[in-house]
């Protein structure tokens, strides 16, 4: 029975394949645009640097945005009338910086991605509806997402940063799954733990998961033994043709035959393939049976030439000499989802951003992408994983393990220690664009397509050798790894970028310095499902992080486990070296020398964040300065007062039933109109705690605690930009009170 599935798949390449000699012809102009290209090195630039400080354009943008956020913050407080607080005489004039706020998305594929845009329609002055938060985006200095909630940013990104209203009216259309074929992947989903909702899990391995879910497979596929014989029957006669079309070179009469040819053969009702097809896709049958599941209204061969022509835009990349994963195909499958109908959307990249009119003129929070980077045969976790961070402007990590950044525009040249090894004319250096589009960079940031390539290939490794062995035949015709790692070490169900700009360069982990490819996973299978690092570089001053975590926990919700992993992390890890911030306490004298405290904050176990239910209300972690943060060091004496910071204070917003079951499967590949309107409605009561009368009060709350750090910086003798007789009113210390974690 296995077996006979994975002759199903090859079968299904075999007809792609064959399809594709007939396009071959139109192929060029079809798909170059998908393709990196080489340009001339810019002159005296270095392409990467260390982590010191921020990326000069990255200090303009914010700078420019923080003019315009200030201004915004300003509307929505006096908005808020928070009693006792008078903004017009709040802070001094002539600020150069405002309050900087931070939006962190997590992972949980169009679950995520519907709950945060709900989040951020509540917190939009653009949208009609009525919402006392209205402003806190325009507010708002970072946005960062991982897996679906990369899809959110990336969405928003390509349709110049439109309001989500918009977008749900104009733009997104979910109807159609996410991969083609595959409806089947949603009835089997349940095992995320949705069908025990009582269980407290521990953010469950991923991996796990989906081996489940690929037992499940097997187990669901049902086809009768002379079908099995009549699959391999076509198989053997396909095999041999293979190896004549590898590289085809036909006429345009051949390919008008082979065309007429293929449609002949679609059309016969009786024969071994149609009968094979009938049953791969268990057309037209509500049943669980089958391994592909399509409705009676769409044609099979219509599937066929989805895939085929995600292959054709993507063949472009590898004929200019650049290898492929199945991320590719994921990157461009995905972008016809999320952001559908235009050339931008499809062949955008990621540093074409400032051509953007909301971008040029710092309209929108500064974007910022997550990924890991796998770590071979090294056991790691959410404690010493390696993260790396995506932005408009670079691509790295300021943690030791990279502490490095590269200018993005140059992702894909050649690069020994940061210079570039290949000259033309002899003295010109040569680079490479347009190796970072971004429906690529969104992908490797949530590899579920990937997830479906790794069943596949953990089961036809134990196959027999002439299965497995036409098997990498048939992927290598499509341009990926084999199975098992290439003689570079490289996988096909990691995103790869190959060359490693990092190759060689010096004071970073030796594993990545010394590979020539880099594998990125999905950003949540460290449970880092929430992208706190980058927003917890001291160097970005982060002030508050507002995070929207739609994690699949328990039921379907989240638990606070990726709370707990980041907590860890930085506070456990030796790999990571616990990075820190020095601060006085609360009423010290400016004689006093400042202490040494973690990053983040201290927070609960999530058997104590589902028993006190703060996964179905707002949160504030780390109001308490003197307590939240565990103290990781002796008085430094030697501390520069120019160089003290505050960790930022988190508002925790979990993903919870409001005015719709929102604990939709990851693997939910379609939603309906009527699906779309009600998760983003739920996560726009998420927002703004409209759902409760016990939180009436959040909206003030929240504007409290955008200024608690502000307050703080006052009583411990650091520049702050309100007035130096300005006071907390009460009010919010009694909000503090009842939404803060001690």
């Amino acid at each position: 029975m296995r077996e006979l599935y994975i002759l199903s798949i090859l079968v299904l390449l075999t007809v792609i394949r064959s399809q594709l000699v007939v396009q071959e012809a139109n192929f060029t102009s079809l798909t170059n645009v998908y393709a990196p290209k080489t340009i001339t090195c810019p002159p005296n630039t270095s392409l990467i640097r260390r982590a010191d400080s921020l990326s000069i354009a990255e200090k303009l943008y914010i700078k420019s945005r923080q003019r315009r956020t200030h201004k915004e913050l300003i509307k929505l407080l006096k908005s808020l009338n928070i009693p006792s607080l008078n903004v017009d005489t709040l802070f001094k004039p002539n600020v150069p910086r405002s309050v900087n706020v931070g939006i962190s998305v997590s992972g949980g594929g169009y679950r995520s991605m519907l709950t945060a845009a709900g989040v951020l329609s509540a917190f939009d002055s653009r949208d009609p509806g009525t919402s006392e938060l209205a402003g806190l985006l325009q507010a708002t200095s970072y946005i960062a997402g991982v897996s679906g909630g990369s899809w959110l940013l990336s969405s928003l990104i390509t349709n110049d940063f439109k309001p989500v209203v918009d977008m749900k009216n104009q733009i997104w259309n979910f109807e159609m799954p996410l991969l083609e074929g595959l409806s089947w992947l949603e009835r089997y989903a349940d095992n995320e733990g949705r069908n025990n909702p009582k269980q407290v899990l521990g953010g469950g391995n991923m991996r796990k998961r989906e081996l489940e879910l690929h037992n499940l497979w097997f187990k669901n596929i049902s086809m009768s033994s002379s079908l099995s014989a009549k699959v391999r029957s076509y198989l053997l006669e396909t095999q041999e043709q293979y190896h004549k079309t590898l590289n085809p070179k036909i006429s345009v009469t051949e390919s008008q035959e082979l065309k007429m040819k293929i449609s002949a053969t679609s059309k016969v009702k009786d024969n071994a393939f149609s009968s094979f097809l009938k049953r791969l896709f268990n057309k037209g049958q509500d049943t669980d049976k089958g391994l592909l599941h399509t409705p009676k209204n769409v044609d099979d061969f219509s599937v066929l030439n989805y895939y085929l022509n995600l292959h054709l835009e993507v063949r472009s990349k590898k004929l200019a000499g650049f290898q492929l994963s199945l991320t590719d195909y994921w990157g461009r499958a995905l972008m016809r989802r999320i952001s559908p109908d235009g050339p931008r959307s499809m062949n955008f990249t990621f540093s074409e951003i400032y051509s953007l009119p909301s971008f040029h003129s710092s309209e929108q929070p500064f974007p910022i992408l997550l990924a890991d980077i796998f770590q071979g045969s090294r056991n790691h976790s959410s404690i010493d994983s390696h993260v790396l961070e995506i932005n408009p402007f670079e691509i790295g990590s300021w943690e030791p393990y990279m502490k490095a950044y590269m200018k993005l525009r140059y992702l894909g040249s050649t690069l020994i220690r940061g210079e570039p090894v290949f000259y033309s004319k002899g003295s010109t250096p040569v680079c490479v664009e347009n190796y970072d589009n971004l429906g690529f960079l969104t992908a490797a940031s949530s590899s579920l397509f990937n997830c479906i390539f790794w069943y596949l290939s953990e089961a036809v490794q134990k196959q027999s050798p002439d299965t497995y062995a036409a098997f990498t035949r048939i992927f290598d015709t499509f341009g990926l790894s084999p199975l098992k790692p290439d003689s570079y070490g490289n996988h096909s169900d990691y995103a790869l970028i190959n060359p490693n700009p990092f190759l060689g360069y010096p004071s970073m982990d030796d594993e990545i310095s010394s590979s020539s490819s880099l594998h990125l996973v999905d950003g949540g299978e460290d449970k880092q499902n929430i992208p706190f690092v980058p927003l917890l570089w001291e160097k970005r001053q982060v002030d508050v992080i507002i995070t929207v975590d739609s994690s699949s926990d328990i039921g379907g919700y989240p638990n606070g486990t990726t709370l707990v992993a980041t907590n860890r992390r930085f506070n456990q890890s030796a790999k990571i070296q616990n990075p820190t911030v020095y601060y006085r306490h609360q009423n010290d004298s400016a004689s006093e020398t400042p202490t040494q405290h973690s990053i983040f904050p201290v927070v609960p176990s999530y058997e104590e964040i589902v028993q006190k239910g703060l996964n179905k209300r707002p949160t504030f972690f780390g109001c308490h300065l003197d307590k939240s943060f565990p103290l990781t060091g002796l008085n430094n004496t030697s501390a520069d007062i120019k160089n003290l910071r505050l960790p930022p204070l988190i508002v925790y917003l979990a993903n919870t039933l409001s005015s719709f079951a929102s604990n939709t499967s990851t693997f939910k590949l379609s939603y309906n109109r009527d699906e779309i309107s009600k998760m983003i409605q739920n996560g726009h009561d998420i927002g703004t705690c409209s759902h409760s009368m016990a939180f009436e009060d959040y909206p003030k709350c929240l504007g409290c605690a955008l200024l608690k750090r502000e307050f703080d910086k006052k009583t411990r003798g650091m520049e702050s930009i309100v007035k130096d007789k300005a006071t907390l009113p009460k009010y919010c210390k009694r909000c503090f009170a009842k939404y803060c974690y001690s």
